[in-house]
């Protein structure tokens, strides 16, 4: 969103700091101004607006599970998992945060944890991909991509207009290593939308994965030149997000393929200084 419609963005700030102004004790405000930070990559300021909202207003599902998914973006999944576990108390529907809370334990290389939530989700709710795509996640950590494969399979059709399954297969088949298929598949995904993917399992942005097949192919100079243009739109998105570890991993994932061991180093040692040194409050 902040990518696409800076200026909505723009606008949107400017009405929720008059807001604020005007309605600064109201639960509803801080959330709505926590939103718009997250939205705009300020994750602590978010974080921050999500805990004013809980302790103006008490402890309701909303705020609960924004908290519970900031804390996750910070690299905390050990807090998230337990601001979930509030969320699930409360929630309108079963299996509500089943799934967020699976991917907080893959984090933690809890796997039979999450894949017994994965299962949960996917008997609780079968008209969402969220279940198998998490399966099909573990498989794919695990090496077990015959395994992996298979999931997809029996589900990408069913999931075919689903923007959140589609960038599964072409994963599969990219750390697989089976370049001819994860070049098709990632080809055909960017051809539709060629900036996303990186919000995804892994942070692997199509055109990134692209330009790594085409490494893995030959093709050097095309790969050199996708990964470039890569390299910048990371340095942006981690530009906008500084303390968000997922972005700083992105980032280092996309300068390690064209050689830039040094510069990918040191940001892997930012994500990791954002996780256990920042100053993440530890709230619980």
């Amino acid at each position: 969103v902040c990518e696409k419609c800076p200026g909505l963005v723009g606008r949107a700030g400017a009405i929720g700091r008059d807001v604020g102004r005007l309605y600064t004790g109201m639960p509803v405000t801080k959330r709505g101004i926590g939103d718009l930070l997250y939205i705009k990559g300020n994750l602590r300021g978010a974080l921050e607006q999500m805990l004013q909202a809980v302790e103006l207003g008490g402890i309701q599902e909303d705020p609960a599970g924004g908290v519970a998914e900031m804390y996750k973006d910070l690299g905390r999944p050990d807090l998230a998992i337990r601001w979930h576990q509030v969320a699930k108390q409360i929630e309108e529907h079963p299996a509500d945060y089943e799934f967020t809370m699976a991917d907080c334990w893959v984090d933690l290389c809890e796997d039979q944890k999450a894949e017994a939530l994965y299962q949960r989700v996917s008997a609780l709710h079968p008209d969402l991909p969220e279940g198998w795509v998490g399966l099909c996640l573990l498989r794919l950590l695990h090496g077990d991509f015959v395994g992996a494969r298979t999931l997809y399979r029996e589900n990408a059709a069913i999931f075919a207009e689903s923007d959140f399954a589609k960038p599964m297969p072409p994963e599969v088949e990219f750390f697989a290593r089976n370049w001819p298929e994860a070049k098709r598949l990632y080809s055909e995904l960017g051809a539709v939308a060629p900036d996303a993917g990186d919000r995804f399992y892994g942070r692997v942005s199509f055109q990134s994965a692209l330009g790594r097949v085409q490494q893995a192919m030959g093709d050097d100079s095309g790969a050199a030149e996708m990964l470039a243009r890569c390299l910048i739109s990371a340095a942006e998105a981690a530009q906008r997000a500084p303390h968000c570890s997922d972005a700083a991993y992105g980032m280092a994932a996309v300068a390690w393929s064209p050689g830039q061991r040094t510069h990918a180093v040191g940001r892997f040692a930012l994500a990791l200084r954002e996780v256990w040194y920042g100053h993440t409050p530890i709230l619980w």
